[in-house]
């Protein structure tokens, strides 16, 4: 990973947060081999780690290689030939997706890659689009819906050789990404806290906890060192650790919704942790509701974050204006060829846990953007 995704902006954010180039690959391999925090942890323990890290620290950050690649292609190529360019963009949405997701626009339950997790978050979130019964908790996932609108448009900028407005589209997709991984993180802060759900075994949901953090920690400390070490000190996983979440799941809630402009994501965007609907009407568990939007820091992001919001204006000043068509949709597989990289990546996944789980009988269970974009 060092020298593949060198000089990319958000690998080089983690790999100097982590201090490692191998960080992922590190936490998965001590969770298969039971080292470092994770001697003496249990299997269960171990289970999660390796395979929710492998998903959303290795394959999450891989998708994202996968447009700088693109836009990489696009800057050196020939503007009127972007074959190499759109292809690579086409690999970062299958790394995303993976092939069991199928052609569907429902996707499968099937699917354990980053796309399955922003369904499975929006129903606990109450991010989803809500079909046509309004219900929030119910139909596809908005971040889904936002992220393939702007796969599509990405892929049409990079056809027009627009390579800078691919890179603002780029942006946007890495927002909409992180928002699955904030959820996850807020979600096991609830259900790991002694004091909150309390959900057993114990173990298992700080190392889901833990598993979520650490994918999205990085981006958190580049806006507020603060916020991201009281949430590291309140959802890092420690075998000895009889006080999970010790300062209480709606104290992570209040710290992390500090970041979300920062982040570039609004409050509507992650929502609150559903407690109960009833008709369709949804009830927040105390501690844990949306935050309310702030319209000053909605629209000026903190401009010293290495995170901090390119506008369309800033980037695309040599292009030209008009709005894209949609075009055709993007299959979840794309192309046969495609498929097989998603099945490659399955395969690493399924090797992992098997690797862990060899000889045990296991069950097998995996916002708003700029309105800007929409005129690219």
């Amino acid at each position: 990973a060092g020298t593949k995704l060198a000089g990319e902006e958000l690998y080089e954010l983690y790999r100097a947060y982590w201090g490692s180039d191998s960080y992922a690959d590190d936490m998965v391999v001590a969770a298969l081999d039971g080292t470092g925090i994770y001697a003496g942890a249990d299997d269960v323990v171990r289970e999660e780690i390796a395979s929710k890290t492998a998903a959303y620290s290795v394959t999450w950050m891989y998708v994202i290689h996968e447009m700088e690649d693109a836009i990489n292609d696009c800057n050196e190529g020939d503007i009127t030939s972007n074959d190499d360019a759109v292809h690579a963009w086409d690999e970062a949405w299958v790394f995303y997706s993976g092939t069991l997701e199928g052609s569907s626009e429902e996707g499968n339950r099937d699917g354990v890659l980053a796309y399955r997790l922003a369904e499975k978050r929006c129903a606990n979130f109450g991010t989803c689009n809500g079909d046509d019964d309004g219900d929030a908790t119910t139909g596809k996932s908005l971040v889904n819906d936002q992220l393939l609108s702007l796969y599509k448009q990405g892929m049409h900028a990079l056809e027009d050789g627009k390579c800078n407005s691919a890179e603002v589209i780029l942006r946007a997709i890495v927002k909409q990404m992180t928002v699955p991984l904030i959820q996850g993180t807020l979600r096991y802060a609830y259900k790991a806290d002694p004091n909150g759900g309390a959900d057993t075994p114990a173990s298992k949901q700080q190392a889901e906890g833990w598993a979520f953090t650490s994918a999205v920690l990085p981006q958190i400390d580049a806006c507020d060192a603060d916020v991201a070490s009281m949430i590291r000190a309140n959802m890092e996983f420690s075998v000895s650790n009889a006080s999970p979440v010790a300062d209480g799941y709606a104290a992570v809630y209040a710290e992390m919704q500090k970041v979300y402009s920062c982040l570039g994501i609004t409050c509507a965007d992650v929502g609150g942790y559903v407690a109960s609907v009833t008709d369709g009407t949804i009830t927040y568990v105390s501690g844990a509701e949306p935050c309310e939007e702030d319209d000053a820091t909605v629209e000026e992001f903190v401009s010293t974050s290495p995170l901090r919001v390119i506008t369309i204006q800033d980037e695309c000043d040599d292009e030209e204006d008009g709005d894209e068509e949609d075009g055709d949709a993007l299959d979840a597989g794309a192309t046969a060829g495609i498929a097989i990289v998603a099945l490659f990546v399955g395969l690493v996944i399924g090797c992992l846990v098997g690797r862990f789980t060899a000889g045990k009988k296991k069950d097998v269970g995996y916002g708003a953007v700029d309105d800007k974009i929409d005129n690219l």
